[in-house]
């Protein structure tokens, strides 16, 4: 017998009343000597043992619920024998837990008073020596090594619900589609209240704030597809900054001959005497210059007169756009967006490019615009939406022979229809620049078309 259990024992035939502490050593040390005797197997309460004492217990649950006959006729295991081994090999485990989990070990616990109660660290209160008790009784349907499972499970549900009450949730909308259909969603996020993107080789996720997600996104994600099959995943996420890998990974790209879209943080690129520079400070992967549709209409405006033009910049997202139009010396930019997120975002981007005085950057719709005199007006948005907006553009603008409509994040493949379309408004193509399976356009009105 061990040392610990025989003063453990002693103190009790004293009838001292032992502390909780001195009850578990004792009983923890007498269960990892006699393991050893039994399985020639070192028990050090690691989570490896579990296994180990998963044998000993059925061993013992046979001798004391198979072995009958020898129990009728007083040979066999009794009841007392069942509590022993209960206690024996429930401290065993219970500190084996405690050694998995942490916490420690009380008395007087609502639920059971007079049952030993391991409080782990996350305020899970469990019984190890009742559970024990019910395997020596029910055999492997009450299996130890589910029960360890059982906890880590629940451990995980307390330590994520603690951690909800001080974290920020977020939905995310994962969406997995053929690669047109991506790009498109990549191309049009931006207009949906989201407070992040991630674009993958197979998926897109979505990332909104708590309360800005809601069930019309998907249909509406669909409607701007065309109804193509799109799978969601829709989940809860705790708050993370989805795009500090993304912003990580940025490079100064040039646009074009003269044209160079860089970061406050990325300054190692060759300037040449009459580059454009365009710091970009992106909160989501919109308007950075890394997607085909800003790349196109950029290089459409480097092609342009802006000199005193009034622009008009629809779904400004980073502000790129308005932003290249003042160095091109338009007159004033009006630019506006739907997503609160976009329209600070882009003042922000104003600020940097020192262009804020000359942009009017607003939260708004397209029919809260009272003004009518726009010369140029700029959409790097979906096919769909430059379709619904048109009547409402062209009761802003001055249709003359300057005036010019800048399409982009549209797919080759969609062009057709928004060229039959436009045609119903007298605008004819004037301009293309293609790239990959995207186009962008300047739209003029008949009168001067090639």
């Amino acid at each position: 017998m061990s040392t610990l259990f025989y003063k453990f024992m002693f103190k009790k035939k004293l009838g001292q009343e032992p502390s909780i502490e001195e009850i578990v050593i004792a009983y923890n040390s007498k269960a990892i000597e006699s393991a050893f005797k039994l399985t020639q197997v070192i028990f050090d309460n690691s989570e490896k043992t579990i296994n180990e004492l998963e044998v000993i217990l059925d061993k013992l649950h046979f001798e004391l619920n198979e072995s009958n006959f020898k129990k009728k006729i007083g040979l066999g295991p009794n009841e007392n024998d069942r509590e022993q081994w209960a206690n024996l090999w429930g401290f065993y485990l219970g500190e084996t837990l405690r050694n998995i989990f942490g916490g420690k070990w009380v008395y007087g616990n609502s639920e059971a008073p007079n049952i030993p109660c391991l409080e782990l660290e996350n305020s899970l209160c469990i019984f190890p020596t009742a559970k024990v008790f019910k395997r020596l009784e029910n055999g492997k349907t009450d299996s130890i090594s589910d029960y360890l499972l059982l906890i880590k499970k629940r451990n995980q549900i307390v330590i994520s619900f603690k951690f909800h009450l001080i974290m920020k949730q977020y939905t995310s909308l994962t969406c997995f589609s053929d690669i047109h259909t991506l790009q498109i969603l990549s191309a049009v996020a931006g207009m949906l209240p989201i407070s992040g993107i991630q674009d993958n080789d197979s998926s897109v996720v979505l990332f909104f704030d708590e309360g800005n997600y809601n069930s019309d996104i998907k249909s509406t994600l669909l409607s701007w597809t065309d109804n193509v099959e799109i799978q969601f995943l829709e989940e809860k996420v705790e708050e993370r900054n989805w795009n500090s890998e993304f912003e990580k990974s940025l490079e100064p790209i040039r646009i074009s001959d003269n044209l160079i879209i860089t970061q406050t943080w990325n300054q190692d690129f060759k300037e040449n005497e009459n580059d454009y520079i365009i710091y970009i400070d992106p909160k989501m992967s919109f308007g950075t210059g890394h997607h085909e549709s800003t790349r196109l209409i950029s290089r459409l405006m480097l092609a342009m007169e802006f000199n005193d033009m009034k622009v008009l910049d629809v779904g400004t997202g980073t502000g790129i756009l308005a932003i290249l139009a003042i160095l091109k010396n338009a007159k004033h930019v009006l630019a506006f967006d739907n997503n609160e997120w976009a329209v600070n975002n882009a003042n922000e981007n104003f600020k940097i490019n020192k262009v804020d005085s000359k942009v009017d950057n607003r939260l708004c719709e397209i029919k809260e615009i009272v003004e009518n005199d726009f010369d140029i007006v700029l959409m790097n948005i979906h096919r769909n939406l430059i379709i619904e907006l048109i009547p409402e553009i062209l009761k802003r603008v001055k249709l003359n022979e300057k005036f010019s409509i800048l399409t982009s994040g549209v797919l080759i493949e969609d062009y057709d229809s928004l060229l039959e379309t436009l045609k119903l408004y007298n605008l004819y193509p004037y301009k293309e620049a293609k790239e990959n399976e995207w186009i962008a356009t300047q739209f003029k009105i008949s009168s001067i078309k090639n």
